[in-house]
């Protein structure tokens, strides 16, 4: 699938990437760093150019509790951090960040120690409404992220149960199939959609959000980052590779860098679709079928690419 260009009197630095993911939480940026590769370091980046991390679930309760006490322990300054993604309490506020848990017989433990640390939201891995049931009725006021939602009867059920926001997961084959489908029965109930899966480029943010997600959430295309929590750097030929991935990841520097080339490819998108901020690119969006010889050609070919970009690599 492909955006079709429209009319726009948009240029791509005078859009606003500001965006809702839930009630009483809101991003500057629509980017979200998934649990496998965040830590205090990376939410603590994320947060401060606008966007928010999700702390591993692998962690002991109290070790999860104290990287959540560490990024909203940092010191922030509207001229330092000017983007940054706040709570909004006191007079600055503190920065804002995730937590992910699992189902099993710590949840309520681990969720109670979160709160206390005054954790933004939790996400739920594999969640069901049972679960998020009983954690809404526990914890009414917090903000809950249904993981792994793949279908509309899926969303449906979560919301009913309680669920604030649902993270719709994505593979190669049903990225925007999903996202229309969670995105349509959330924009029902007032609720809030994350894309998450099979976003290699900015460009792909861009249709992400397009067909309805509020915010993309990523792993690859920060994993190779020095701020995600990663494997060792290894070297292969003239390129650096994080060890321990099974598709090799590459080394890609600072966090900000890649995401200030991630939003530059979205700034663009939104430019040539006519659209100034998320809500109007989710509204004016609108998407050609092409082929996969299409594909092709929209993307460089027959040529040897020496240096990719950090928000475009192949």
């Amino acid at each position: 699938m492909l955006l079709q260009p429209a009319a726009s009197n948009v240029l791509p630095n005078s859009v606003s990437l500001a965006t809702q993911i839930a009630p009483m939480l809101t991003l500057n940026i629509p980017v979200i760093s998934d649990q496998t590769i965040t830590d205090a370091t990376l939410a603590t980046v994320l947060a401060q150019q606008g966007g928010l991390g999700v702390i591993s679930a692998k962690l002991s309760i109290d070790a999860q509790a104290k990287e959540v006490g560490l990024v909203k322990s940092v010191s922030i300054s509207t001229v330092s951090t000017p983007n940054a993604a706040t709570d909004v309490q006191g007079e600055q506020g503190h920065l804002v960040v995730a937590a992910a848990v699992n189902i099993d017989d710590e949840l309520m433990a681990r969720v109670e120690k979160l709160v206390a640390a005054k954790v933004d939201a939790v996400v739920v891995n594999h969640a069901t409404p049972a679960v998020i049931t009983e954690l809404h009725a526990a914890f009414p006021t917090l903000v809950l992220f249904a993981d792994d939602v793949t279908s509309a009867d899926d969303a449906q059920a979560l919301l009913k149960a309680g669920a604030t926001t649902l993270v719709a997961k994505t593979t190669d084959h049903t990225e925007l199939s999903t996202i229309l489908a969670v995105a349509k029965v959330a924009d029902a109930h007032g609720a809030f959609v994350i894309a998450h899966g099979d976003i290699k480029y900015s460009g792909d943010i861009v249709k992400a959000l397009s067909a309805g997600a509020n915010a993309v959430m990523l792993d690859s295309m920060l994993a190779g980052t020095d701020e995600a929590v990663q494997g060792d750097i290894i070297a292969t030929g003239n390129e650096n590779m994080l060890a321990g991935y099974e598709e090799h990841t590459s080394y890609n520097g600072s966090a900000a860098d890649v995401i200030f080339q991630m939003l530059g490819g979205l700034r663009s998108g939104m430019g040539y679709t006519g659209a100034a901020t998320p809500a109007e690119l989710i509204q004016k969006a609108a998407f050609v079928q092409i082929t996969t010889a299409g594909l092709i050609e929209s993307h460089p070919h027959d040529v040897t690419i020496t240096k990719s970009a950090p928000n475009y690599s192949k």
